[in-house]
């Protein structure tokens, strides 16, 4: 094999397994909330062809190192972070490392080698003279890292300005894993565009050796000065923008204050009637609570699957522990304050321990609920007469399965609502009477058939044990209806719908199932419901937010009511509705057993025999 034939033979060896580390460090970059990806302006990624790096050992070889190999390149795979701003690198570095880090180790499901950073060259036009000290603090970062040793400014000829850092990954080439270096570049949207354009122009100047007329290579020379030139503005932008951003950072942070202060408002209630919860006590308790209301109320119907969102309660849970271990709640010297900042972060520390034990399910979240359980149950103890510790723990209760010591133990709220410190328009007076309706409700539903679609019972018994359950549902739900709530649920209380909508949603679900069971009004009445009562529930309900009935479950229940009322015209616009919302989430019939398909299938079935009716010319 010649010399030519080897190197050819290396650079395609070099590249074996570079696919998988590419696709792994996509994933890597994509993780988290908010990953790299989502902070940066772009991220590129590619894999040197082979004919560069045999170019490129030629070159150094004729730079004045023969002995240059394939081996000495670390750039084989390339990876570059790019910043809308130069101070965006400060918090890009850290995640980066996490990441690094995280994925690092002996194991071959690890991406990354153990100890994989080998180099961290930080290339500066003026490192001294930089108006943000930008190279030493990136420099702080990597060497509070313990990265010092391997980290180096450097003050980079040509106007070049970026951060590299050279790692090594695992490639899978086969049944076998294969080191390969990777080069990561951070630097701004401006200096990616400026090393663009002196990258293209430095290949033309290397090749000027085939331009022969002084012309031409003085345009060439003349054009690397004008880009020098450009370079130099180029980093007064990037830095100007940085004080942009400064100011900008600013504002945002104000509004995050007020924002989180906002949030903490409920929790700290109590606190606020102390004279000494003031200045870097109140601050940092504010900032804490309201992180922690923020991440709480931040979710949709499908967060709780959401790993992201386990991972920001399970952050705040951390930094509430490291408050309380902290100088700032050690110089609290108000016993009577410092009793009350322990209840409100014991109460928070369950709540997070709830969500997450919700998040979870089965995988882990039994412990987190037992451990709120255990929180809630001392915090009882110590405060009898606080209401909504009660409620919590009802709650928490149920959730582990326990639902009749939950329903008990709201019972017992409800039959001592005066015996606690709830004011008349609590919150809790409608959510601890609402959320007894639904467990009756999710009670009944244990005596139904389940192997049939519509409601029927394997024996007269469990008729009637879903008759009685249901109609204390209904019945429930209509106390909790009349509750007038004088503020906003707190966190994990819906945050989009009032009290009152919720409670008449569940009445007019209730009632629908009674009525698929029995197919007559007259049982209703014994907890005084009757047409008209529910045509006004109805009315009300579609008053009160008519974007929700988007949701085909809302829709569909709604169809099913005016039908037994006999408003066949409704009926039709909420089975229309609920076949437009499905199809829009591209669910069809295709005659599966799915509970998106079988609403889909009863709203046309629904809407054909209605529109055969019409062309029959009966009304």
């Amino acid at each position: 094999m010649t010399e030519d034939d080897h190197l050819d033979y290396e650079a395609t060896k070099s590249l074996r397994g570079v696919q998988s580390v590419m696709d792994r460090l996509s994933n890597i970059l994509a993780a988290g909330s908010p990953s790299i990806k989502d902070i940066s302006y772009a991220v590129k990624m590619r894999a040197k062809d082979d004919f560069k790096i045999r170019e490129k050992v030629l070159k150094k070889r004729k730079e004045g190192k023969p002995n240059y190999t394939v081996n000495d390149i670390r750039d084989i795979v390339g990876l570059r972070i790019v910043n809308l701003y130069r101070l965006d690198s400060l918090a890009i570095v850290p995640m980066l490392i996490d990441r690094i880090e995280e994925n690092s180790g002996n194991n071959e499901t690890n991406l990354f080698l153990e100890n994989p950073v080998e180099e961290v060259h930080i290339y500066s036009v003026n490192p001294t003279g930089d108006a943000q000290n930008l190279p030493k603090r990136i420099e702080s970062v990597f060497v509070d890292r313990d990265y010092g040793s391997k980290t180096g400014i450097v003050e980079k000829a040509g106007n070049y300005t970026s951060t590299h850092i050279v790692a090594w990954c695992r490639g899978k080439y086969g049944k076998h894993h294969v080191p390969i270096p990777i080069e990561i570049q951070i630097r701004t949207a401006l200096e990616d565009v400026w090393c663009e354009m002196e990258h293209q122009l430095k290949y033309k100047r290397e090749d000027k050796t085939t331009i022969t007329d002084s012309t031409s290579v003085a345009s060439i020379e003349s054009c690397v000065a004008h880009l020098d030139v450009m370079k130099t503005l180029n980093d007064g932008l990037a830095q100007y923008g940085d004080q942009v951003k400064i100011q900008i950072d600013e504002i945002d942070e104000r509004v995050k204050r007020s924002s989180r202060t906002r949030l903490a408002e409920e929790p700290t209630a109590r606190l606020s009637e102390f004279e000494s919860f003031a200045g870097l006590v109140k601050d940092k308790i504010c900032e804490a609570l309201g992180e922690s209301r923020e991440v709480i109320n931040d979710y949709s119907v499908d967060s709780y699957s959401g790993s992201s969102r386990n991972a920001k309660l399970s952050e705040v849970l951390d930094n509430i522990d490291k408050f309380v271990s902290s100088d700032v709640y050690a110089s609290v010297s108000d016993e009577g304050l410092k009793q009350e900042i322990e209840y409100v972060f014991g109460m928070e520390r369950a709540l997070i321990r709830f969500e997450l034990g919700k998040g979870l399910g089965k995988s882990g979240g039994n412990q987190f609920l037992l451990d709120a359980q255990e929180i809630y149950q001392k915090i009882e103890l110590d405060f009898p007469e606080r209401g909504i510790v009660q409620y919590r723990l009802g709650k928490v209760l149920a959730a582990l399965n326990n639902q009749s010591l939950g329903v008990d133990k709201l019972n017992s709220l409800v039959e001592n609502f005066d015996d606690t410190d709830l004011g008349e328009n609590h919150w809790v007076k409608a959510s601890a009477l609402r959320l007894i309706g639904y467990f009756r409700w999710e009670e009944a539903a244990k005596y139904r058939d389940s192997k049939n679609s519509c409601i029927n019972f394997r024996t007269p018994g469990d008729a009637m044990q879903f008759r009685t359950l249901t109609l204390e549902a209904v019945d429930y739900s209509i106390k909790a209806s009349a509750v007038v709530v004088d503020r906003l649920p707190a966190p994990n209380e819906v945050p989009h719908e009032s009290d009152r909508t919720m409670s008449i949603s569940n009445v007019v679900f209730f009632v629908v199932e009674f009525l698929e069971a029995e197919g007559e009004w007259d049982g209703l009445a014994e907890i005084g419901v009757d047409k008209d009562k529910f045509q006004s529930y109805l009315a009300e309900l579609s008053q009160f937010n008519t974007e929700a009935f988007v949701d085909y479950r809302k829709a569909n229940t709604l169809r099913k009511a005016y039908t037994f009322l006999g408003n066949f015209d409704r009926a039709k616009e909420f089975a229309d509705l609920a076949v437009k919302s499905l199809e829009s989430l591209s669910f069809y019939d295709r005659g599966g057993k799915t509970a998106e398909e079988k609403v889909l299938r009863e709203c046309k079935q629904f809407l054909h025999s209605q529109s055969t009716v019409a062309e029959d010319g009966v009304e």
